[in-house]
């Protein structure tokens, strides 16, 4: 997903950042403190949870849904699932690197690759048939899940709804067909909700996080294939969301656009503000960057205060000149 439109509704889901992680040391302190959060345990005692019942958690700063799927529910998955866009999981690289939306994001795309490939092959996408284990948030909009009880759901296998692009998911999390006539085109785009590390300890007890000593896989692409030639701004911004140093003095060399705005792709200092280091930041502020209301509720929305603080006092500096 993009960061802008990851930024875009106040009602978005938990971005991943921390409040150790202090902006003279961002990203680099915020991604080691993401790895060492991975593997702090966050157990569930699954004994409290009813058929049908919804439990959510908090995991390296976002999310995590615990579902406990009805009896009604688990006998069409064991058969495949009905109208799903991406039955056999072909869609999970293009899933990866939307969630790989800046370098603050990196520690949680990598997460995604501890089980979630292996259970993507198995029908109900879990490692036991009565519970489900998701991300509590949209692959394609970064927005919160909308949740639908049994009891009160309009259509039989729709159990989450994406809260801002409304796409529906099943009890497995797989991406649905809003119609028959999307088989054809909808699949590239149809993203299945995102599983993270997680493992049952006991019949009652599941236990999401890294196993201790186990290895959080490297991803495996770069954000440098999103360059593209004769596009400075565009390779601007891609560069400042990833911390990009020496791509970011090449583009602004060739002329890019530095207040330039793009609906999917956001603009440099926004980019910045969400994937480099201060540094970055000013640097973009030296080369004639200006804030806008949208970058300053994106610096206090990700907790950077010292970004924040410069934002705000550039504002003020514009509307007393």
């Amino acid at each position: 997903m993009s960061a802008a439109r990851f930024l875009s509704a106040g009602f978005l889901v938990f971005f991943a950042v921390v409040a150790d992680a202090r902006a003279d040391d961002y990203p680099q302190g915020l991604i080691r403190e993401q790895l060492e959060q991975a593997t702090r345990r966050i157990e569930l005692d699954l004994t409290r949870l009813q058929p049908g019942d919804l439990e959510t958690r908090e995991y390296v700063g976002r999310p995590v849904y615990v579902y406990r799927r009805t009896k009604a529910e688990r006998a069409p998955l064991a058969k495949g699932g009905q109208g799903v866009a991406d039955p056999r999981g072909a869609n999970m690289p293009g899933s990866l690197r939307a969630a790989y939306g800046s370098s603050a994001s990196l520690v949680w795309a990598r997460l995604l690759l501890v089980d979630q490939p292996t259970l993507e092959k198995r029908r109900t996408r879990s490692y036991r048939d009565e519970y489900l284990v998701v991300g509590g948030w949209s692959p394609r909009s970064g927005c919160r899940l909308d949740f639908h009880p049994a009891q009160r759901r309009q259509h039989r296998n729709v159990v989450f709804t994406d809260s801002c692009l409304g796409g529906s998911f099943d009890a497995s999390g797989r991406a649905l067909l809003q119609t028959s006539r999307d088989a054809a085109a909808q699949p590239a785009g149809a993203f299945n909700l995102y599983i993270p590390p997680h493992r049952f300890e006991a019949r009652d007890r599941l236990v999401i996080g890294v196993a201790e000593g186990a290895r959080v896989p490297e991803l495996g692409f770069s954000h440098a294939r999103l360059y593209r030639a004769n596009d400075p701004t565009h390779n601007l911004i891609v560069a400042a969301r990833y911390g990009d140093a020496a791509m970011i003095e090449t583009a602004l060399a060739d002329s890019a656009d530095v207040n330039s705005f793009r609906q999917e792709e956001g603009s440099p200092l926004d980019a910045a503000i969400i994937g480099s280091s201060v540094d970055t930041v000013k640097l973009l502020i030296e080369h004639g960057a200006r804030p806008t209301a949208r970058s300053i509720r994106s610096a206090e929305f990700v907790g950077r205060k010292e970004v924040w603080e410069l934002l705000e006092r550039m504002a003020v500096g514009e509307k007393t000149r």
